[in-house]
């Protein structure tokens, strides 16, 4: 899934679509790039929980106010690292997590 140059989105899943009991299950998204999005505070700021059961590439470029991924839990058992562009030569970033990760990314500021 790619979400880009959407200047005024502050959120893709907004505060009322997150109060779902239970969570949120995405067992087929492999692949999520979120890109030029100048006003992003995160994926979702509601206390919902993700659990994505098949994804392996998180792309975040040009986000520089997304200090956080969501509010609540996030599962990502295949997730290892966070990309900050589409080159295969990017390493990426991981803090032992996906919102941890983006939250040091925020604090550095050198991917934004």
């Amino acid at each position: 899934m790619r979400v880009q140059n959407c200047e005024l989105l502050e959120q893709v899943i907004s505060e009322e679509g997150a109060n779902l009991k239970g969570g949120v299950v995405l067992t087929k998204l492999k692949s999520l790039e979120l890109i030029g999005l100048p006003r992003l505070g995160s994926f979702c700021l509601g206390n919902c929980n993700f659990e994505f059961t098949s994804l392996e590439d998180v792309i975040v470029m040009a986000c520089p106010y997304m200090m956080t991924f969501s509010g609540g839990e996030v599962s990502t058992p295949k997730l290892h690292k966070v990309k900050l562009s589409g080159d295969d030569e990017d390493e990426g970033c991981w803090e032992c997590g996906l919102n941890p990760t983006i939250q040091l990314l925020f604090t550095k500021k050198e991917c934004w």
